[in-house]
């Protein structure tokens, strides 16, 4: 039962995590990937936020291009589709 409650806490925080990093995303529409991994996120490592942010490459949620010798991250369209919204809408 100690390990249920363990993993199901892991889940709600990448859970937490995966919402911040499409929200800053998707605050900026488009933005360097370099820019987004570098972010800090209050209460997660840079290395959860690498991880995360390649379970989110991984699921299709977020999507990179490379604009000259520099990468990009934006939502994916399936993720546009969703109807994320900004706090000020």
């Amino acid at each position: 039962m100690e390990y249920g409650l363990i993993d199901r806490r892991a889940g709600e925080r990448r859970e937490r995590l995966y919402a911040l990093l499409v929200r800053q995303v998707t605050d900026r529409e488009s933005m360097p990937r370099s820019e987004l991994l570098g972010t800090a996120f209050s209460g997660f490592t840079a290395a959860e936020v690498k991880c995360c942010y390649r379970g989110l490459i991984a699921q299709n949620r977020l999507y990179e291009y490379k604009m000259g010798n520099r990468w990009f991250v934006s939502l994916s369209d399936r993720e546009k589709g969703r109807g994320h919204q900004t706090d000020d809408q």
